[in-house]
């Protein structure tokens, strides 16, 4: 396995909008390419994304609970990818989570604890999306923080 630095993960309902906010990171002109940004006019986003000479960014926009995944063909899926360009450069996570177990994939907490242990990167975030329909502009942002104490104390008790 090769090293992963940062993981986020970002967590909602099914239509909350969790591509969305992942495609609206790479409108930031410090992810444009050539003054153009990566995403284009069709809002097709590349699955590795160069963000500096020596790290990738690997991004998943499609949750794996809509594909119907375990959590073992999710990280199966991850591992593939890895190998392509995780050889070489430091590699990061953004990925699609849904909030409840679905299909054949546990709860959003439940993946990001095993995905922690599994991977083992230095820090990872979880992005919780919340819709409130009865509040003017209803999308609200909580950002979730695993940080390295907690990490190391969750692998000792593996």
């Amino acid at each position: 396995m090769h090293y992963l630095e940062r993981a986020m993960f970002v967590v909602g309902n099914q239509g909350d909008g969790k591509s969305s906010q992942i495609r609206d990171i790479f409108r930031d002109v410090r992810f444009h390419k050539g003054g153009a940004s990566q995403i284009g006019e069709s809002g097709r986003l590349s699955d590795w994304i160069a963000i500096s000479n020596e790290r990738y960014l690997h991004v998943r926009l499609t949750s794996p609970h809509e594909y119907g995944d375990g959590f073992e063909e999710f990280t199966d899926k991850v591992d593939e990818k890895q190998d392509e360009r995780g050889t070489k450069y430091r590699w990061n996570f953004l990925g699609a989570l849904q909030t409840n177990a679905f299909r054949n994939m546990p709860s959003s907490e439940l993946v990001v604890e095993r995905f922690v242990r599994r991977y083992q990167p230095e820090r990872c975030r979880v992005v919780l999306i919340y819709i409130q329909t009865a509040v003017p502009f209803g999308l609200k942002l909580r950002l979730v923080e695993y940080p390295s104490t907690v990490r190391k104390s969750m692998l000792s008790s593996v």
